[in-house]
């Protein structure tokens, strides 16, 4: 691993484990910015099969896996840029986000 990995890296552990701990910060409490910086490192590192993510809440997309070209029939899952990076990490997000295929594909112990 490159050592210039290491920062976003740990920025990503103490984020994630502080949401965990349930303590009064979550999820919706994560900067914009560092949310983006999640689904694009989570996008990069998925290789199954493929699906489209978008943000609701910011001008973002991000294709994870082998996905399709953009159009009618892609699977889709949108919803808030914080909630869309708490699911990636393989956590529940409630009922904030939606499919296009009605489930939320499984990220779970990626």
């Amino acid at each position: 691993m490159p050592a210039d990995a290491v920062p976003f890296l740990r920025l990503r552990e103490v984020e994630i484990h502080h949401a965990d701990l349930g303590a009064g910060y979550s999820w919706a409490d994560w900067p914009m910015d560092t949310a983006r910086q999640f689904l694009r490192d989570d996008g990069d590192r998925w290789r199954s099969e493929g699906f489209h993510v978008e943000a609701t809440d910011a001008r973002y997309s991000w294709t994870f896996g082998y996905a399709a070209a953009r159009g009618p029939g892609t699977h889709t899952v949108t919803g808030p840029i914080r909630a869309l990076a708490w699911w990636a990490t393989g956590r529940d997000p409630g009922s904030v986000l939606s499919s296009s295929e009605g489930t939320l594909p499984s990220l779970e112990g990626r």
